[in-house]
């Protein structure tokens, strides 16, 4: 194989492309596992930040009354800062 991708007549010219293949696919497979990784980290990154702000959106706009009060006791019990002197988290 060697002698196929170089010179036929000179086997360490061979040896010589056949080592430079290797190091052109090693650097390669790197370009495309870092690329897998920016694709995937990034698309959950995304996806979260959807989540995020549908929660976000749904908070201030959809729960009223007793459904607000049902999600900030739950965070703020969590925290430990209530929102407001309606209820004690101890």
């Amino acid at each position: 194989m060697a002698r196929t991708l170089g010179d036929t007549q000179n086997e360490d010219g061979a040896q010589e492309v056949l080592s430079e293949a290797r190091e052109y696919l090693n650097a390669r497979g790197t370009e495309n596992a870092r690329r897998w990784y920016l694709i995937g980290s990034g698309t959950m990154c995304a996806g979260f930040l959807v989540i995020a702000g549908l929660l976000l959106f749904m908070r201030a706009k959809v729960l009223t009354g007793g459904w607000q009060q049902f999600v900030e006791i739950p965070c703020s019990c969590n925290t430990g800062k209530p929102r407001s002197n309606n209820f004690n988290c101890e």
